[in-house]
């Protein structure tokens, strides 16, 4: 596993703010779909290497996630 972090870096904030990366998702559904592949992946044998977790109390905000995959999966 790679022992550097690619997304650490990234804000995760107000989407208004230009040092912003990435802001909210859009909705809960959306949110819970991401939230699921990330699950999936762990689930499948990904390691999570950082993020993927709930940023924040409010709105729809996910850490950016590095996920290092020994082989190619498929999350239905």
């Amino acid at each position: 596993m790679p022992s550097f972090r690619l997304v650490d870096w990234l804000m995760t904030s107000d989407p208004f703010d230009e040092t912003t990366y990435q802001g909210p998702q859009v909705s809960q559904t959306q949110y819970d779909r991401i939230m699921n592949y990330v699950d999936c992946g762990v689930q499948e044998g990904a390691t999570i290497i950082t993020g993927g977790k709930r940023h924040g109390k409010a709105g729809y905000f996910i850490e950016p996630v590095g996920i290092f995959l020994s082989y190619y999966w498929i999350c239905g």
